[in-house]
């Protein structure tokens, strides 16, 4: 029979037990570090190249909506630079940075400097650090290494910061797929080195120094090598570092202080590996701008070859970077 003083017992009771009965918030194990978002997103001109020779404001403020507060682009739009940087400034978009080749010389350089400085750049970049077409042999590697250095001093002297941009091929071997040259299956070149990589004089197992030719033979890390660390940078492109057949996490971790921009495309499933928009492939961008983040990397660009709708690839790309969780 159910009394005034079970009621209360029972109240009591069950009272207790809710105030010490831990809550699910209580048991969720706390992250090991807070989740971080994107302070800083851009894109690459050439991805809505159209669009904005035909509404170059228009273009912009869009992209501005969608999120997008960098531009990557070598040129001004509208009449002059201080036209495009004002409305840029106003809109709440920067321009960061843009292209030069690795022919440019005196004159024609000091203009091109000039032409990204005018327009607020930060950073000129190469897309292709090569004077040949791939695969590179040694001294490729060698002559494109010592025309980064140039290049790297004459944007100092502008207060520019220099990047080299890489594709898949820096992570192919030199000479691999080269025609028949006599060279060993080693890839050494003849000079009587044994398979070990140790010459008869003892040369240690950390490579050849008078070549700076490294472990691995890829020209990704020959370059890194025997380049300027103050004076050369790398403009980093996550797609085509998965292409290569590399990881991109332990390529920015083997680097530290190397990098001062990341492109950002993704890959398709397929065998062939196209590209896609970010968010819409295969690549995990989670971990790889966790580790640009601790490295202090700030620019982060959306870039998607050959794409045909760029405004919609910028749209989806904006709302899929934005929301990411690293």
């Amino acid at each position: 029979m159910l009394t005034r003083r079970t009621f209360v017992h029972a109240v009591a009771a069950a009272t207790a037990s809710a105030l010490a009965a831990p809550t699910l918030a209580a048991l969720a194990p706390w992250p090991s570090s807070p989740l971080h978002t994107l302070k800083d997103l851009g894109f690459i001109a050439n991805i809505v190249g159209n669009e904005l020779q035909n509404d170059w404001k228009g273009t912009l403020q869009k992209a501005v909506d969608w999120g997008f507060t960098e531009i990557e682009t070598a040129r001004h739009y509208g009449h002059s630079p201080s036209v495009f940087r004002a409305y840029c400034r106003q809109i709440g978009i920067r321009p960061i940075g843009g292209g030069i080749t690795m022919q440019l010389e005196g004159d024609a350089l000091q203009e091109r400097l000039g032409q990204l400085q005018a327009i607020g750049a930060t950073h000129a970049v190469v897309y292709w650090p090569w004077f040949v077409s791939a695969p590179f042999k040694l001294t490729d590697c060698q002559r494109s290494a010592e025309r980064l250095n140039q290049l790297g001093q004459a944007c100092k002297k502008q207060g520019l910061t220099f990047c080299w941009h890489n594709h898949d091929r820096e992570f192919v071997p030199m000479e691999t797929g080269l025609p028949e040259t006599g060279l060993p299956e080693t890839g050494l070149p003849e000079t009587g080195l044994p398979e070990t990589g140790l010459p008869e004089t003892g040369l240690p197992e950390t490579g050849l120094p008078e070549t700076g030719l490294p472990e691995t033979g890829l020209p990704f890390d020959y370059l890194m090598a025997n380049t300027d660390p103050d004076l050369v940078k790398c403009e980093m492109d996550v797609y085509w570092v998965s292409k290569g057949g590399g990881d991109p996490v332990t390529v920015l971790q083997k680097y530290p202080g190397r990098y001062r921009i990341l492109h950002l495309k993704d890959m398709s499933a397929t065998a062939e590996q196209t590209f896609e928009c970010p968010g819409s492939g295969i690549i995990d961008f989670g971990p790889v701008l966790a580790e640009a983040r601790r490295q202090g990397i700030r620019h982060y660009i959306v870039e998607r070859d050959k794409i045909v709708d760029g405004l919609a690839c910028l749209q989806a790309s904006g709302h899929y970077l934005r929301k990411l969780r690293f």
